[in-house]
């Protein structure tokens, strides 16, 4: 399958991505695609119907991301990706790069794209709110 171009949004998003890439590379790639495409479901939402809790911060211009803790531990997604944390060892996984062992407080606050991309490409920990 050839990813259709959008000309405002580049590779149009109605196709799985990773077109080309190894099924391991892959993989995530199209996990991230569907989880995004979760607003589309016939019965709603389907993170929200999944028990997810819909994070935003008023008066910023960060998308939304989706929490659920369960007694064990809990996930955050992105639309570039998830954090899991279960037993005190967390899991950082974003879209085109390598997953990332870090700590549930370094990600915790995070809804910036480029904050988390700096948090898995080990740039040291997240910088201050503004």
């Amino acid at each position: 399958m050839t990813a259709r171009r959008h000309p405002a949004r580049g590779t149009d998003r109605s196709a799985p991505p990773g077109e080309g890439k190894s099924a391991l590379v892959r993989l995530p790639e199209v996990q991230f695609w569907l989880m995004g495409r979760d607003v589309e479901h016939p019965g709603g939402n389907l993170l929200l119907r999944l028990g997810f809790i819909r994070q935003t911060v008023p008066d910023r211009p960060w998308p939304s991301r989706y929490r659920r803790a369960e007694a064990d531990g809990y996930a955050v997604i992105w639309r570039c990706g998830m954090f899991l944390q279960a037993s005190g060892h967390g899991c950082l996984l974003l879209r085109g790069m390598a997953p990332t062992a870090v700590a549930g407080d370094q990600v915790d606050g995070l809804y910036d794209l480029a904050e988390i991309a700096d948090v898995s490409a080990g740039a040291g920990p997240p910088r201050p709110a503004r």
